[in-house]
């Protein structure tokens, strides 16, 4: 017997039926226009983006040239796959344009003048990869919504309550593997409600593909599934205690009959096998666990040996809250907690197979296999949340009495902080400080001088590009005096990590007593600095440690 749909309202159109489906496919593209694309080209175009943690790049362009046998790179292969995709297209236009041959001694392949430009398309293309699957993660959750309410205007609501998220918008435009994660998820959200009416085996087999492809390109999302096979048995067992004559036998008997179904081997081998292969498996099995072995050994160069776990689950889960807000802004996600309560309230059964998976994502993830949390990694909590919470948020909003108060008191409190701290976003990325340090240096430095940098290059203006003599230094008085170089760039991003003897010579640095004085002091515009009214108008945190750095150049003092 078919399951009916979670909503109630009986006219719930699919995907792209309905007459609202271009509508709301129209407004989530033109948001998306508005909000991600004015950075698109953060710091292009470059040899290095000034993204962290991105895998656009030189030193990642080719990285797929291992796979699968000797996959070396810090995240699943999925992504790295797609953006290869695009860089073979761009390669082959350059290679029959004559501006990219290949060595014939090394294979290597030669770039033709300028460089940087070339580099640069790569990380755009990749860039431009991941502002799609932003739209199509906001689609996905409208259609999740959806399938949830079977009311338009809801499910529209649901897709923009999530994709408003300033920290979302942030990476809605960049290089990272947390947007095309969040896509591949958002889909199988939408794949588990359709196994959630009719759990077949097509439909469970849909499911392990698109948890696959979520798991394939970024490792922790895999701790929102056992949330979603527990809500698929109970579910299941539901309708077949309601429905089935082994109804009449107990629960002991329906269980046993449930789990013994051949639609959940449909669905785990759709998922395993797919996930082994992306990984590489079948072809390199130590490399595999190797790969393990860095979500869950202490030793040296795994994630436990890098970052620091919080050993106190409250504290954790005050952290997680902060960031939280820092990734919505404190409004929506208020109002977003409010709506998620309402709604286990109004109806529990379905808040709790939208807020399973979030709660076992939380609880394997973020508390048991991190340890730690920062606000990109509660893009998926958040995006259930979005979803749970849609139905009551509209209700408010359509209440014959007090309605119109209330979406006054919404555009007031939610809607005009977002936007505003949207608007802040981009306008702090394209007046990045580095672009002012790269004009300051153009106009005093000449194109002669040695430049020295200490620190990643994400974090730096870009030199190599400006046609400079660039030498990476390190913080050390003996270094500095070796490197004879005319002019030093220091970034805030970098020196703020410093502690003990790189602290003492930074001092130094600073005070003149290594033979070089401050010329310039460059900050960022302060749209999403804390003493800005920006800031306090949309009461949230937001990605401030990533862009604008201050800028330090110092030079050398010829007349000490």
């Amino acid at each position: 017997m078919k399951k009916p749909r979670l909503s109630a309202q009986q006219t719930a159109p699919g995907i792209v039926s309905g007459p609202s489906w271009f509508r709301d496919l129209a407004v989530l593209a033109a948001f998306a226009c508005l909000a991600y694309l004015p950075g698109i080209g953060w710091g292009l175009p470059a040899f290095n983006s000034w993204s962290q943690d991105t895998i656009a790049g030189p030193n990642r362009t080719f990285v797929v040239d291992g796979w699968p046998e000797d996959w070396r790179g810090r995240y699943p292969p999925l992504h790295y796959l797609l953006n290869a995709g695009l860089y073979r297209t761009i390669e082959a236009v350059w290679t029959w344009r004559g501006l990219m041959t290949i060595d014939p001694a090394t294979g290597a392949k030669v770039l033709a003048p300028p460089e940087a430009d070339r580099i640069g398309l790569l990380i755009l293309a990749s860039r431009v990869l991941t502002f799609l699957m932003a739209v199509g993660t906001g689609w996905a959750l409208r259609c999740a919504a959806l399938r949830t309410t079977g009311d338009g205007f809801t499910a529209l609501i649901a897709a923009l309550t999530f994709c408003a998220g300033v920290d979302f918008a942030y990476f809605a435009r960049l290089g990272n593997v947390d947007v095309p994660s969040m896509f591949w998820f958002a889909w199988s959200v939408v794949a588990y409600l359709r196994a959630i009416e009719r759990p077949s085996a097509g439909r469970c087999a849909a499911l392990g593909l698109l948890a696959a492809a979520a798991v394939g390109t970024k490792d922790g999302v895999a701790g929102a599934y056992p949330g979603m096979a527990l809500m698929l048995l109970i579910e299941t067992a539901r309708t077949a205690q309601r429905t089935s004559p082994l109804g009449r036998s107990g629960w002991g008997t329906v269980i046993a009959s449930v789990l013994m179904r051949p639609v959940w081997l449909a669905g785990l081998a759709s998922f395993v096998l797919p996930w082994l292969f992306i990984n590489g498996a079948f072809h390199n099995w130590e490399r595999f666990v190797t790969r393990l072995e860095y979500w869950f050994d202490a030793s040296a160069d795994t994630l436990h040996a890098q970052q620091t776990r919080y050993d106190n689950p409250l504290t954790l889960a005050l952290v997680s809250l902060r960031y939280a807000g820092g990734a919505v802004g404190w409004p929506l996600l208020a109002t977003m907690l409010v709506a998620v309560v309402a709604a286990l309230g109004r109806g529990p059964r379905r808040a709790a197979i939208l807020l399973a998976p979030a709660c076992s994502y939380y609880l394997l993830t973020i508390q048991g296999a991190l340890g730690f949390s920062y606000s990109r990694f509660l893009f998926p909590m958040l995006a259930l949340a979005a979803v749970a919470g849609a139905g009551e948020i509209v209700a408010a909003l359509r209440h014959p009495r007090r309605g119109r108060a209330l979406t006054a008191v919404a555009a007031l409190l939610v809607v005009i902080p977002t936007a505003v701290l949207l608007t802040a976003l981009n306008l702090e990325m394209r007046g990045d400080s580095r672009y002012a340090a790269e004009t300051w240096l153009a106009q005093h430095v000449p194109p002669s001088a040695r430049v020295g940098v200490f620190g990643k290059p994400q974090y730096l203006p870009r030199t190599i590009e400006l046609g400079y003599r660039v030498v990476e230094i390190e913080m050390t008085p003996e270094s500095i005096a070796a490197s004879d170089c005319d002019v030093l760039i220091l970034s805030s991003f970098e020196t703020q990590g410093y502690d003990g003897p790189q602290r003492d010579v930074l001092t130094l640095l600073s005070e003149g007593m290594l033979g070089y004085y401050e010329a310039a002091r460059i900050e960022g515009r302060g749209y999403l600095a804390p003493r800005s009214w920006w800031r306090v108008a949309a009461w949230g945190t937001e990605p401030t440690g990533k862009i604008s750095p201050t800028i330090r150049l110092l030079i050398r003092n010829r007349n000490p």
